[in-house]
C-alpha cells in the first residue's frame, strides 16, 4: 500500500487554539502528525484515569474498605488488607511497587480527611485496582453489612459513562453523610470529555 503524501496527511489540519504558542510545543519533538502541536496539550484517559480521579476512587474505596474488616482501629485493619495484598501479588505475580499498605497510603485518616493515593506510578493504581476487585469478592459479606451491594469501543463507552455516574453518586452519598469521600476532581471531567469524543467518533463513523 502506498504512503499517503505529506499534503494529505495534513489535510485536516486546524488552526492552532491559541493565540501564542508554548514553549512546551516550541521546544519539544513532536510527532509530525496533523494538529500535532495541539495534541500535545491534549488530556489522555490514561493519565486521568491512573494518576489521577482514579487514584481518588482506590483511595475513597479502600477507605470505606477497610471499615468492614476485622480490627480494633485503622491500623490493625490495614495491616490484614497490607497481608492480603502480598499474597494476591505474590499469586498473581504483580510486582509490589508499594511494599505496604496503611492509612498513609490512601490519607485514610478519618471522615473529614479527604482520601488521597500516595503514590505517583501508574501501575500501581493498575494493580490496586485488580486488588480492589479481589477484596470485594474476599470480603463480601463484610461489605453488604455495611450496605453496599454487589454489583471495544461501544464497551468502552458504556463503562466509561458507568465509572463517571457510580463515582458521582458515591461523592454524593459521602456528602449526604458529611463525609470527604471520592473528591470531584477536575480530571473527572476530563473523563467524561474523552468519553463524550469517543462517542462522536463511533457516531462518526456510523454516519
Amino acid at each position: 500500500m502506498a504512503k499517503r503524501s505529506i499534503d494529505e496527511a495534513h489535510a485536516h489540519e486546524i488552526a492552532a487554539p491559541w493565540n501564542k504558542e508554548s514553549n512546551f510545543t516550541k521546544a519539544l519533538p513532536l510527532d509530525g502528525g496533523p494538529n500535532a502541536r495541539a495534541r500535545f496539550h491534549r488530556p489522555d484517559i490514561w493519565h486521568c484515569i491512573h494518576l489521577g480521579v482514579g487514584k481518588a476512587f482506590i483511595s475513597s474505596a479502600f477507605t470505606v474498605l477497610q471499615q468492614a474488616i476485622p480490627g480494633s482501629n485503622v491500623d490493625i485493619r490495614f495491616q490484614s488488607i497490607s497481608e492480603e495484598y502480598r499474597v494476591f501479588c505474590r499469586a498473581r505475580k504483580l510486582t509490589p511497587f508499594l511494599t505496604k499498605l496503611d492509612k498513609f497510603t490512601f490519607n485514610a485518616f478519618g471522615p473529614m480527611e479527604e482520601p488521597a493515593g500516595s503514590w505517583n506510578k501508574a501501575s500501581v493504581t493498575s494493580t490496586l485496582g485488580l486488588f480492589l476487585e479481589h477484596c470485594c469478592e474476599v470480603f463480601g459479606d463484610e461489605l453488604h453489612e455495611l450496605g453496599l451491594r454487589d454489583h471495544r469501543a461501544t464497551e468502552a463507552i458504556n463503562l466509561g459513562e458507568h465509572f463517571v455516574r457510580a463515582y458521582r453518586y458515591l461523592a454524593y452519598l459521602s456528602n449526604e453523610v458529611a463525609e470527604r469521600r471520592f473528591p470531584l476532581l477536575p480530571k473527572l471531567h476530563m473523563v467524561d470529555e474523552i468519553i463524550e469524543d469517543l462517542r462522536f467518533q463511533v457516531w462518526a463513523s456510523d454516519a
